[in-house]
């Protein structure tokens, strides 16, 4: 019976955790699929430029771009288009 309690104990938070820990992303796709898919379902592209060494870059894509609510907005009323400067 001890067992099955500290397996319990063990287990639950794992499975808990788990469900949480799932990470959005940006459905980035390229400016040519854009184009097309935005014509077709009458939607408006959203481009991101960026540089590779840029340090305001790599910072709104630490803080704003894993944002679960900006990637949600982005996903669902833009067709992203992520381009290198």
């Amino acid at each position: 019976m001890n067992r099955l309690i500290v397996l319990i104990l063990v287990l639950a938070p794992v499975f808990t955790f788990s469900q949480g820990a799932q990470k959005l992303e940006i459905d980035w796709i390229t400016l040519e699929k854009a184009k097309k898919y935005a014509k077709k379902y009458d939607k408006n592209i959203l481009i991101y430029f960026y540089k590779k060494d840029c340090p305001y870059c790599d910072e709104m894509n630490k803080e704003i771009l894993i944002d679960l609510t900006v990637v949600d907005l982005i996903n669902n009323n833009f067709f992203p288009v992520k381009i290198d400067s």
